[in-house]
């Protein structure tokens, strides 16, 4: 047994569970950024600013709104979406309802490199196929007790609650 900074004391299946969960995230993220950035020149945040951005209505989000699918603060965003301009990749637009503001609009380019990119077949590979069925819904029942909407809302929903 260890002692925690509380003073209470975690046994070490609790240790295991703890560190797997964090293991598992970060292997996984590794190889998934690894094989991105190695076959299609993007980033695994990178992808996932892309993919909000095709899931968005109208194709376009003020930057704010993608800083709440990603885990980046606005202004991380703001400097992310500058280098994928530059790429051609996405495009600064004015916003369509506040003359004043912009959006961020995928661009042909983007929604192309977005889709030939092919994630969920990463992940499938890297992750749910080493599951049984049974494990995914057990697994996805701990997000939900953890975190209520960790595995039940979409995306939008989510950035919206946090």
């Amino acid at each position: 047994m260890e002692r925690s900074l509380s003073g209470q004391q975690q046994s070490e299946d609790e240790l295991g569970v703890w560190r797997g969960l964090l293991r598992v995230h970060a292997g996984v993220n590794g190889r998934l950024d690894a094989e991105l950035q190695r076959r299609h020149g993007l980033t695994l945040t990178e992808w996932e600013v892309l993919l909000s951005l095709d899931r968005a209505p109208e194709g376009r989000l003020r930057v704010g709104d993608i800083a709440g699918f990603v885990l980046l603060t606005p202004g991380g965003v703001t400097r992310l979406v500058a280098r994928l301009e530059q790429r051609g990749l996405v495009a600064r637009v004015p916003h369509a309802t506040d003359r004043r503001g912009t959006a961020v609009r995928l661009t042909g380019a983007g929604r192309d490199r977005y889709r030939a990119a092919d994630v969920e077949g990463m992940v499938r590979r890297l992750f749910l196929d080493r599951l049984t069925p049974e494990q995914r819904a057990q697994l996805a029942a701990i997000w939900e007790a953890v975190l209520p909407g960790a595995a039940t809302l979409d995306a939008r929903e989510w950035a919206l609650r946090r």
